[in-house]
């Protein structure tokens, strides 16, 4: 008789971010035989006791997950993982400190990180832990790759045909503007035992605090010096649209956009300029040039990856200096693609943008697993 093929969890938590490389994943893995249950994490956890046990790939193995990986674990389920949040951090000790929770982490059967620099990030500091650690990428970036970015080139030209000529401009201030308030975001940090550290999460807040004030700041004096481009306000998931929108609402041609996949937007953009983002990476491997704006100061917070994988500025005005050579005169800025030292660091912290996709590589060890 024929053995049932494995069943798959693939749960996603915030849709804009994921749904495109978790859908790749799924195809990849259904491919390979799995059948796959992919839909929203809440729903999963409300239903998945409806469904006999399975491979359940979580987001993460943080402090936040101790009660679910028990409870899917007491389903029979087997739990891997990956890090939706492993790729922007401020050092290696403050990801793990801040990442990783022992416990989950020993109830793992495998851990795919975004590359080599996570995975010697907790092999370095557990030498004896039972969970496989692989380094195969994210398949969110998979999406990145030449071979299959043209999924956007519908979107994105029917960006530009709504909005002509964009300046992108992503946001990533959670504890400057939490969506659910200041009160809420700390009573969220304080489940992580980093947050025993004095100094550490004010020190990020006020990292935040003064950046964000940057950035509201900065879209006046944008707006004015780039007359005919339509500026797009992306804000993190996290953050409340509320105040982007206030400030939107009275400069023209100034939009505030959730909507949608960011690739196809970056696509659509002549230029992006961000806060210590993800997006400043993913712009990196499009070939779109991405500016991190930051006030100088508490560089402990200011994340390295997506600021070595772009341009800086921490002034006004050597941000329109930038714009101005970047938009004035197309193709002088050459693509920080072609900077052999930035392509070192990136493929030192991600796996996966070359040969086969972390998709297959990640599919590739789910199915030694019995």
């Amino acid at each position: 008789m024929d053995r049932p093929p494995k069943r798959l969890f693939v749960p996603i938590e915030t849709k804009v971010r994921e749904f495109h490389g978790k859908l790749f994943f799924s195809l990849t893995a259904a491919e390979q035989g799995f059948e796959v249950i992919m839909g929203g994490q809440q729903q999963m956890h409300e239903h998945i006791a409806r469904w006999a046990p399975g491979i359940y790939m979580d987001k993460s193995i943080a402090e936040t997950k101790r009660r679910w990986c028990r409870h899917s674990r007491s389903l029979g389920n087997v739990m891997c993982s990956w890090d939706e949040e492993g790729l922007v951090v401020f050092s290696e000790d403050a990801y793990f400190r801040l990442r990783i929770c022992r416990e989950v982490f020993d109830q793992t059967r495998c851990f795919f990180a975004w590359g080599p620099s996570e995975a010697g990030a907790i092999t370095s500091r557990i030498k004896d832990g039972v969970c496989d650690v692989h380094a195969t990428g994210n398949p969110r970036f998979d999406m990145l790759r030449p071979e299959l970015r043209g999924f956007y080139d519908d979107a994105a030209s029917a960006l530009k045909a709504r909005y002509g000529r964009m300046l992108l401009v992503n946001t990533n201030f959670a504890f400057a503007n939490f969506f659910l308030g200041e009160e809420k975001v700390k009573e969220v940090y304080r489940a992580y035992s980093i947050s025993e550290d004095p100094g550490f999460f004010s020190g990020w807040a006020d990292a935040q605090r003064e950046s964000f004030a940057l950035f509201e700041e900065m879209l006046p004096v944008l707006r004015e010096r780039f007359p005919e481009h339509t500026i797009i306000i992306r804000p993190h998931p996290s953050e409340s649209y509320a105040p982007w929108e206030e400030l939107a609402s009275k400069l023209p041609q100034v939009f505030v956009h959730g909507e949608g996949n960011v690739y196809e937007w970056i696509l659509a953009s002549e230029a992006l300029v961000h806060f210590n983002c993800t997006t400043g990476i993913e712009a990196f491997f499009l070939g779109i040039p991405a500016i991190s704006l930051r006030r100088p100061g508490h560089e402990d917070f200011h994340q390295p990856l997506p600021n070595h994988l772009s341009h800086v500025c921490n002034d006004l005005e050597s941000l329109m200096s930038m714009l101005d050579e970047i938009v004035g005169n197309t193709g002088a800025v050459a693509s920080l693609l072609e900077d052999a030292d930035r392509l070192k660091i990136a493929n030192h912290h991600i796996t996966g943008m070359r040969g086969d996709f972390a998709s297959t590589r990640i599919v590739d060890v789910l199915k030694t697993i019995d």
